[in-house]
């Protein structure tokens, strides 16, 4: 249980812990939409759960950072800076390089915010900026077997990397769960 009096406090290096926040919160004391989540590296973070943007808490030194998002709903950004995109964020999580797989159910696709350049889910990607990896803009079921940008989803809620490096969508809209091959 949280003492409201009280800030919260970082969570110890490794720990794993959650720091669950809301949307708009400054500074270390998080309350309703920002999470840490203990990633492959177990040193990033990422924020979920119905804000415009991804917060990211460094557990060694409690810093918090924004990889993504710019607040105000506004239309799709791609390609440019992650930190100024427009989002609703329903889920986000690291992937296995360090990049934050971000579920926009605002624009119904999946986007990852790229911590570093190279080429990640069959696109190129620059350090610092955002893509659409999977969903057309438009909710819907369509595109299995094709190109995940040409596929509809309805009501993305969560995306990760898996074991091999692809990633599984959960599409809620349509009861399904989807995969796009990393």
């Amino acid at each position: 249980m949280h003492d409201e009096r009280r800030p919260p406090q970082p969570p110890a290096a490794g720990a794993g812990a959650r720091l669950a926040g809301r949307r708009g919160a400054r500074g270390a004391g998080l309350a309703g939409g920002a999470a840490r989540l203990a990633g492959r590296r177990g040193a990033r973070g990422a924020g979920l759960a119905g804000g415009q943007t991804v917060r990211d808490v460094n557990p060694g030194s409690g810093r918090l950072t924004t990889p993504a998002g710019s607040g105000p709903p506004g239309p799709l950004v791609q390609g440019g800076a992650a930190d100024a995109a427009a989002m609703e964020v329903f889920a986000a999580a690291p992937d296995h390089a360090g990049n934050v797989v971000i579920a926009d159910v605002e624009h119904q696709r999946i986007r990852v915010a790229a911590a570093r350049t190279g080429t990640f889910y069959g696109r190129a990607m620059t350090a610092g900026d955002i893509y659409a990896v999977a969903g057309t803009g438009h909710p819907g079921f369509s595109g299995e077997g094709g190109l995940a940008t040409a596929a509809e989803l309805h009501g993305p809620a969560g995306a990760a990397a898996d074991g091999a490096g692809n990633l599984v969508i959960a599409d809620t809209g349509d009861g399904r769960i989807r995969e796009v091959a990393g």
